[in-house]
């Protein structure tokens, strides 16, 4: 129990080393650009609910689990179960937003590599009177398919091109 104790501190404390250095490295220049305020507020929020989650767990180490013994009150057994019960359902629910977060930080990131890969391609093919121009095409390409031997650059029984 211990030992679970110890690995509960221990990943706070590196999740809050995390943080200070995600906190400061938004500060830089170069993340301005690279995370939108949306993202920042998704990630803040998704760090409190999981530090409130590891403090809960630690605090549930603590916890007694109740046991039934013989000569007991039930109405009292049956208290402490639902108290101990409750508390995990609590801290279980403190832990469920996090999927949701990740997913929404995922599709921030998705959506900024789609913005940024359209940019990408408007600044290789440019731009035409507001429409964006088609890859060039190879000139041996062709949009009709053809049979095999037939087409540029095969020589027919005849020997001519």
């Amino acid at each position: 129990m211990a030992a679970m104790r110890l690995s509960l501190i221990a990943v706070a404390l590196l999740l809050v080393a995390y943080a200070f250095y995600e906190f400061r490295l938004w500060r830089t220049r170069g993340a301005e650009l690279s995370i939108s305020p949306r993202q920042r507020r998704i990630r803040v929020i998704g760090f409190v609910l999981l530090l409130i989650a590891i403090g809960l767990w630690y605090r549930g180490t603590y916890l007694a689990v109740p046991h039934f013994l013989p000569g007991m009150d039930k109405r009292l057994f049956k208290e402490q179960a639902a108290n101990y019960l409750g508390y995990w359902m609590v801290t279980f629910i403190v832990l469920l937003p996090l999927i949701p977060l990740a997913l929404l930080d995922t599709r921030e990131n998705v959506l900024q590599v789609i913005a940024e890969r359209r940019q990408i391609r408007e600044d290789a093919f440019g731009r035409v009177a507001g429409m964006a121009v088609e890859a060039p095409v190879d000139a041996d390409q062709d949009a009709s398919p053809r049979p095999p031997g037939e087409g540029p650059g095969v020589r027919d029984a005849g020997g001519e091109a």
